[in-house]
């Protein structure tokens, strides 16, 4: 049973109970009601307490949920202003009119206008480092106060990168691979900021090469495999991303 968000006291509305159907919302699912969010069915009371004006039979068809504002979708008056629609017309908007998740398009859109920022401003960090090899670069002192500048930075930009993309609200496509970057891309922020406190206190650039040989390396790989799990969900629908994940 589907009952119609309709209980209006000024006889604009009909009470609706549309029975049998397929609740249509995220994805097609046959249930009584099913909210998609928490993939989960809802239980109704059997004594709902109004009698139906009109009973459809929605069998065999898909019963699109939505949620009624009066003052948008119905004929009535708001500070001064009339609404064009009637019950049936704002019926119709409020039901076809979606939710508040991004496409999987837009979605790696936004994501990657992220990753080419955060790009920049790691390339404008990386600019002044020395081009020495590994033997060289930790055997030089000179490098020492680069790397505390270089250690500091990180989090900064790694932060800004997973407060942005916890902001956008991902297709169910890509739910859990948007959850799992959050969460190793945290661990790792961790790990940076335990890294870049250490480093400002080390007393030589030997003990930055230790701190460097630590869990920082497989914190930053999961993140990395996270990243490429999320970059893997755009390529397989044909979306191309370019987040330079390292393999």
């Amino acid at each position: 049973i589907w009952p119609a968000l309709a209980d209006i006291d000024s006889g604009i509305a009909e009470q609706l109970e549309i029975e049998a159907g397929y609740a249509a919302y995220l994805e097609r699912q046959e249930a009584d009601i099913r909210d998609f969010r928490r993939d989960e069915s809802l239980a109704l009371p059997t004594d709902l307490d109004y009698q139906a004006d009109e009973v459809v039979d929605a069998a065999g068809k898909y019963v699109l949920p939505g949620v009624i504002d009066p003052h948008t979708h119905l004929a009535m008056p708001f500070m001064g202003l009339f609404s064009q629609d009637d019950f049936e017309t704002g019926s119709i908007a409020a039901a076809c009119g979606g939710d508040d998740k991004l496409t999987l398009e837009e979605y790696f859109e936004q994501a990657q206008v992220i990753s080419d920022d955060s790009d920049e401003e790691f390339e404008a960090l990386y600019a002044d480092f020395p081009d020495e090899d590994d033997e060289e670069f930790f055997s030089n002192e000179e490098n020492f106060t680069f790397f505390k500048e270089l250690f500091a930075g990180f989090p900064v930009i790694l932060t800004d990168v997973l407060d942005q993309v916890e902001e956008l609200n991902p297709p169910s496509e890509a739910e859990d691979a948007h959850d799992e970057f959050l969460a190793t891309g945290r661990e790792w922020l961790e790990v940076l900021e335990d890294g870049a406190d250490r480093v400002e206190a080390a007393e030589s650039i030997s003990e930055v090469e230790q701190i460097l040989e630590s869990d920082a390396q497989e914190a930053q790989e999961r993140f990395d495999d996270a990243c490429l799990a999320l970059a893997g969900i755009a390529e397989d629908n044909g979306i191309h991303v370019d987040f330079d994940c390292e393999e």
